[in-house]
């Protein structure tokens, strides 16, 4: 018997890779289930013999030309199928087929790929509005905004949509029309959130920019160039309902400071009191 083929064996049978530590803990136990010479002999194998006899059974598996390989992984080696194969065999495994990623799924993923570490909660506040910490499912496509209508004239730009179809039932949210118009001739746009809960929670608001934002008077928030070469952005909503928090994000990507600059700044409107409904007006002017 050969040292070659009892390791093909090895490999071949194992249910996970092997690393050629764990092919000589194989061949010395071996030696315990039998009193066979050649087992005896094969137990005193070293890992570098091992090691330059997986490369030959690589080499050998490629000129012989099979549907399988030996390859090493970090985990140790293992006899796999070529990747020719692969849209046959995951015939075999429906159930290990890789799922689409939806947008949401995909929003998310760039979120924590950006600013890891990162809370649950954080993602929420990116993303832009965070429901007793329901997000938007990703698993099934019917969790998406609905009633979506634009118009585009020479005096208004305006997009409407229903979020209350992007949550699943969990989220609470019996209506949520969220509406957003451009006043060209006033450089003004309002935002309009309408949404009824099923029971209380605290709603937040997120805004991204890259102006420096401040607390101006009671339910404005000013928005400043850092180098005041412009006029400020005024946001603009019912103190009553809702309260500013700023956070300073510093950018340390290249592409993303040359388009926006040294920092990014988040400003959160969070309700002053959890809420089951209302009507919130935001104006940027």
């Amino acid at each position: 018997m050969l040292l070659k083929e009892v390791i093909e064996a090895l490999v071949f049978a194992s249910q996970k890779p092997l690393l050629p530590k764990e092919i000589v803990a194989a061949l010395r136990a071996a030696v315990d289930d039998s009193d066979d010479e050649a087992a005896r002999a094969l137990a005193k194998t070293k890992e570098p013999e091992v090691v330059a006899l997986l490369q030959e059974l690589k080499i050998d598996y490629i000129q012989a030309n099979r549907a399988f390989q030996l390859t090493e992984q970090v985990n140790g080696w293992a006899v796999v199928t070529k990747p020719d194969y692969g849209l046959w065999v995951r015939q075999l495994y429906p159930e290990s087929k890789p799922a689409r990623l939806s947008g949401p799924a995909l929003e998310t993923l760039a979120i924590v790929a950006y600013r890891q570490p990162i809370t649950r909660a954080d993602i929420e506040a990116v993303r832009g509005v965070a429901v007793d910490g329901v997000m938007q499912s990703s698993a099934d496509h019917k969790y998406r905004a609905s009633n979506i209508a634009y118009v585009n004239d020479d005096a208004h730009a305006g997009l409407s949509m229903n979020l209350a179809t992007a949550y699943p039932g969990a989220a609470g949210i019996a209506r949520w029309n969220r509406s957003v118009i451009l006043e060209r001739a006033a450089s003004r746009i309002l935002l309009t959130e309408d949404f009824q809960l099923q029971r209380k929670a605290p709603v937040a608001l997120t805004f991204m920019t890259p102006r420096i934002p401040s607390q101006g008077a009671p339910g404005s928030v000013l928005l400043s160039l850092a180098d005041k070469s412009g006029a400020d952005v005024s946001l603009k909503y019912d103190p009553s309902l809702a309260v500013p928090t700023f956070e300073k994000i510093a950018l340390k990507d290249d592409d993303l400071r040359r388009i926006w600059g040294e920092n990014l700044y988040r400003v959160l409107l969070t309700s002053t009191a959890p809420t089951s409904g209302g009507m919130w007006k935001i104006e940027m002017i």
